[in-house]
């Protein structure tokens, strides 16, 4: 009886943290229908898939080089299947939406596949460079004088 327990408590503890793992990617708890983009079984368990191995390979973590890489090879990068096509995404910020799993292959038109690529807005220009109109501010006195006008 002991021994079942602890082998229930281990298996729960790494099912947790492996179920964590899904925090550290863009979208990791949003891919429909796939909740183990890791694993070849997508409800988790079993062999990884090519995403998991790179995954574990990079750190655990995502990073611009997992991002870039098309781990499915289905012609889509981890990022732009991800909702994150620039490679921006850090914790807690939002990605795209409609992800799909990089760790299954999917099949994707060119439209689709155009529609994926990144549009980055531009890195933000710093307030120094920014040319701003000064603003026009009424003068309170202004149409007293004749030559004002």
């Amino acid at each position: 009886m002991m021994r079942t327990a602890v082998g229930l408590l281990a298996v729960a503890a790494v099912c947790s943290a492996f179920s964590t793992y899904r925090l550290r990617i863009p979208s990791g708890l949003g891919v429909p229908g796939v909740s183990a983009v890791g694993h070849e079984n997508k409800v988790g368990g079993g062999r990884p898939t090519q995403f998991g191995k790179d995954f574990e390979r990079l750190g655990g973590r995502w990073t611009k080089a997992l991002c870039e890489l098309d781990s499915d090879g289905d012609g889509a990068t981890n990022g732009q299947e991800l909702g994150d096509p620039c490679c921006e995404w850090r914790v807690g910020l939002p990605t795209r939406p409609n992800p799909t799993s990089p760790g299954h292959a999917n099949e994707f038109s060119a439209d689709e596949l155009a529609a994926m690529q990144c549009t980055p807005s531009g890195p933000p220009i710093p307030l120094a460079q920014q040319r701003v109109a000064p603003a026009l501010v009424p003068d309170a006195n202004a149409g007293s004088d004749p030559r004002d006008l």
